[in-house]
Protein backbone atom coordinates (compact mmCIF):
# COMPACT_ATOMS: atom_id res chain seq x y z
CA UNK A 1 0.00 0.00 0.00
CA UNK A 2 1.66 3.01 -0.92
CA UNK A 3 -0.07 7.20 -0.43
CA UNK A 4 3.08 9.48 -1.09
CA UNK A 5 2.97 12.91 -1.04
CA UNK A 6 -0.49 13.71 0.26
CA UNK A 7 -2.13 15.42 2.74
CA UNK A 8 -3.21 12.63 5.41
CA UNK A 9 -3.21 13.87 9.09
CA UNK A 10 -3.72 10.69 10.46
CA UNK A 11 -2.60 7.01 10.40
CA UNK A 12 -5.54 5.35 8.85
CA UNK A 13 -7.21 2.81 10.62
CA UNK A 14 -8.51 0.68 7.81
CA UNK A 15 -5.20 -0.60 7.82
CA UNK A 16 -5.24 -2.16 10.89
CA UNK A 17 -4.96 -6.09 10.43
CA UNK A 18 -4.02 -7.70 13.59
CA UNK A 19 -7.04 -10.27 13.89
CA UNK A 20 -6.46 -11.10 9.83
CA UNK A 21 -3.52 -13.57 10.58
CA UNK A 22 -1.45 -12.21 7.48
CA UNK A 23 1.50 -8.97 7.24
CA UNK A 24 1.57 -6.93 4.71
CA UNK A 25 4.56 -6.74 2.74
CA UNK A 26 5.01 -2.40 2.59
CA UNK A 27 3.55 0.09 3.49
CA UNK A 28 4.75 3.75 2.40
CA UNK A 29 2.83 6.85 3.78
CA UNK A 30 6.40 9.29 3.38
CA UNK A 31 5.73 12.79 2.99
CA UNK A 32 2.07 13.88 5.09
CA UNK A 33 1.23 16.00 7.36
CA UNK A 34 -0.08 12.89 9.58
CA UNK A 35 -0.12 14.39 13.60
CA UNK A 36 -1.76 10.90 15.07
CA UNK A 37 -3.65 7.79 14.86
CA UNK A 38 -7.11 7.41 13.41
CA UNK A 39 -9.85 6.48 16.01
CA UNK A 40 -10.29 2.80 15.82
CA UNK A 41 -6.41 1.85 15.15
CA UNK A 42 -6.01 -1.43 16.52
CA UNK A 43 -2.34 -2.44 15.64
CA UNK A 44 -0.43 -3.61 12.17
CA UNK A 45 1.36 -6.48 11.01
CA UNK A 46 3.96 -5.82 8.51
CA UNK A 47 6.91 -6.02 7.11
CA UNK A 48 8.05 -2.21 6.22
CA UNK A 49 6.61 0.45 6.96
CA UNK A 50 8.03 3.77 6.01
CA UNK A 51 6.58 6.78 7.42
CA UNK A 52 9.43 9.56 6.58
CA UNK A 53 8.77 13.18 6.31
CA UNK A 54 5.56 13.22 8.82
CA UNK A 55 4.85 15.29 11.64
CA UNK A 56 4.04 12.73 14.46
CA UNK A 57 6.19 14.53 17.25
CA UNK A 58 3.38 16.97 16.34
CA UNK A 59 0.59 15.70 18.04
CA UNK A 60 -3.25 17.43 19.01
CA UNK A 61 -3.05 19.38 21.93
CA UNK A 62 1.01 19.17 21.82
CA UNK A 63 2.58 20.14 25.72
CA UNK A 64 6.32 20.23 23.53
CA UNK A 65 7.31 17.23 24.10
CA UNK A 66 7.13 15.32 20.51
CA UNK A 67 6.94 11.87 21.62
CA UNK A 68 8.02 8.67 19.63
CA UNK A 69 4.28 6.98 18.92
CA UNK A 70 2.89 4.96 21.67
CA UNK A 71 -0.08 3.19 19.57
CA UNK A 72 2.25 0.74 17.88
CA UNK A 73 3.69 -0.58 21.32
CA UNK A 74 0.21 -0.17 22.83
CA UNK A 75 -1.48 -2.47 20.23
CA UNK A 76 1.55 -4.89 20.09
CA UNK A 77 1.56 -3.94 16.29
CA UNK A 78 4.55 -6.09 14.59
CA UNK A 79 6.80 -4.02 12.13
CA UNK A 80 9.88 -5.78 11.13
CA UNK A 81 11.68 -2.70 9.65
CA UNK A 82 10.46 0.81 10.59
CA UNK A 83 11.35 4.60 8.76
CA UNK A 84 10.42 7.03 10.89
CA UNK A 85 12.72 9.84 10.26
CA UNK A 86 11.77 13.46 10.10
CA UNK A 87 8.96 13.61 12.35
CA UNK A 88 10.04 16.32 14.81
CA UNK A 89 10.48 13.43 17.25
CA UNK A 90 12.78 14.70 20.52
CA UNK A 91 11.60 11.90 22.96
CA UNK A 92 11.02 7.80 23.02
CA UNK A 93 9.53 6.57 25.99
CA UNK A 94 9.90 3.15 27.83
CA UNK A 95 6.43 2.59 26.96
CA UNK A 96 6.93 3.12 23.24
CA UNK A 97 9.45 0.43 23.39
CA UNK A 98 7.13 -2.29 24.75
CA UNK A 99 5.76 -5.08 22.79
CA UNK A 100 8.09 -4.27 19.51
CA UNK A 101 9.37 -7.78 19.56
CA UNK A 102 9.50 -8.04 15.47
CA UNK A 103 11.29 -4.85 15.07
CA UNK A 104 13.92 -5.54 12.91
CA UNK A 105 15.23 -2.10 11.88
CA UNK A 106 14.78 1.42 12.92
CA UNK A 107 15.39 4.33 11.32
CA UNK A 108 14.99 7.32 13.75
CA UNK A 109 17.44 9.91 11.63
CA UNK A 110 16.74 13.69 11.29
CA UNK A 111 14.75 14.16 14.09
CA UNK A 112 15.49 15.62 17.68
CA UNK A 113 16.60 13.24 19.71
CA UNK A 114 19.07 13.98 22.80
CA UNK A 115 19.00 10.49 24.60
CA UNK A 116 17.55 7.07 24.62
CA UNK A 117 15.57 5.83 27.82
CA UNK A 118 16.57 2.88 29.82
CA UNK A 119 14.24 0.55 27.79
CA UNK A 120 15.86 0.88 24.79
CA UNK A 121 17.40 -2.86 25.59
CA UNK A 122 17.31 -6.62 24.59
CA UNK A 123 13.80 -7.12 26.70
CA UNK A 124 12.14 -5.20 24.58
CA UNK A 125 14.30 -5.06 21.29
CA UNK A 126 15.55 -8.64 21.05
CA UNK A 127 15.78 -8.97 17.44
CA UNK A 128 16.79 -5.14 16.56
CA UNK A 129 20.05 -5.24 14.54
CA UNK A 130 19.63 -1.97 12.62
CA UNK A 131 19.44 1.71 13.77
CA UNK A 132 19.75 4.94 12.04
CA UNK A 133 19.87 7.64 14.40
CA UNK A 134 21.96 10.23 12.39
CA UNK A 135 21.35 13.95 11.99
CA UNK A 136 19.39 13.95 15.44
CA UNK A 137 20.95 15.76 18.90
CA UNK A 138 22.86 13.74 20.89
CA UNK A 139 24.76 15.42 23.05
CA UNK A 140 26.93 12.31 24.31
CA UNK A 141 27.05 8.75 22.98
CA UNK A 142 23.62 6.97 23.84
CA UNK A 143 24.98 3.99 25.95
CA UNK A 144 21.89 2.14 26.26
CA UNK A 145 22.07 1.61 22.47
CA UNK A 146 24.89 -1.10 23.44
CA UNK A 147 22.30 -2.73 25.78
CA UNK A 148 20.37 -4.63 22.92
CA UNK A 149 22.74 -7.41 22.06
CA UNK A 150 21.82 -8.11 18.43
CA UNK A 151 22.76 -4.80 16.88
CA UNK A 152 24.93 -5.13 14.43
CA UNK A 153 24.75 -1.92 12.30
CA UNK A 154 24.77 1.14 14.46
CA UNK A 155 24.65 4.91 12.57
CA UNK A 156 25.30 7.52 14.48
CA UNK A 157 26.21 10.20 11.73
CA UNK A 158 26.36 14.40 12.15
CA UNK A 159 24.83 14.74 15.43
CA UNK A 160 24.32 18.50 16.12
CA UNK A 161 21.83 21.11 16.36
CA UNK A 162 21.34 24.73 15.79
CA UNK A 163 22.70 27.44 18.72
CA UNK A 164 20.23 30.45 17.16
CA UNK A 165 16.54 31.10 16.51
CA UNK A 166 17.82 31.82 12.86
CA UNK A 167 19.40 28.84 12.24
CA UNK A 168 22.97 30.17 11.26
CA UNK A 169 24.81 28.61 13.84
CA UNK A 170 25.16 25.01 13.92
CA UNK A 171 27.33 22.77 16.41
CA UNK A 172 28.31 19.18 16.35
CA UNK A 173 27.50 18.09 19.61
CA UNK A 174 29.11 14.56 19.88
CA UNK A 175 32.58 15.05 20.86
CA UNK A 176 33.46 12.06 23.02
CA UNK A 177 34.31 8.98 21.31
CA UNK A 178 31.99 5.59 23.32
CA UNK A 179 33.83 4.29 26.73
CA UNK A 180 32.27 0.94 26.35
CA UNK A 181 31.73 0.76 22.24
CA UNK A 182 34.52 -2.17 21.89
CA UNK A 183 33.04 -4.43 24.52
CA UNK A 184 29.86 -4.83 22.14
CA UNK A 185 30.31 -8.69 20.65
CA UNK A 186 28.04 -8.24 17.40
CA UNK A 187 28.63 -5.00 16.48
CA UNK A 188 29.75 -5.20 12.71
CA UNK A 189 29.28 -1.81 10.61
CA UNK A 190 29.41 1.30 12.63
CA UNK A 191 29.39 4.95 10.86
CA UNK A 192 29.99 7.95 13.34
CA UNK A 193 31.23 10.63 10.71
CA UNK A 194 30.00 14.17 10.50
CA UNK A 195 30.54 14.38 14.65
CA UNK A 196 33.84 15.83 16.38
CA UNK A 197 35.61 13.41 18.04
CA UNK A 198 38.90 14.54 18.95
CA UNK A 199 40.58 10.92 19.83
CA UNK A 200 39.40 6.89 19.29
CA UNK A 201 40.03 5.08 22.19
CA UNK A 202 38.78 1.56 21.38
CA UNK A 203 36.70 -0.22 18.58
CA UNK A 204 35.02 -3.42 18.49
CA UNK A 205 37.56 -6.06 17.26
CA UNK A 206 34.79 -7.73 15.16
CA UNK A 207 33.99 -5.02 13.05
CA UNK A 208 33.70 -4.99 9.29
CA UNK A 209 33.13 -1.08 8.80
CA UNK A 210 33.88 1.89 11.20
CA UNK A 211 33.43 5.26 9.07
CA UNK A 212 34.47 8.43 11.64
Amino acid sequence: FTCVANNLQQFPAFLTNMDGGYAIEEIDLTTNKMHGFQKGFKGIRVEKLTMTMNELGKREGDTGVGEFPREFADTKSEINYLAIANNHIDTITNAALKNLHSLQALDCAGNNLKTLPNGFNTINLPNLSGVEFSYNEFREFPENVLNVASISQLLLRSQGYYRDAAETKWVRSMTKWPAYLHEHPGLIIVDFSGNDFRTVTNFPSNLNQLDV
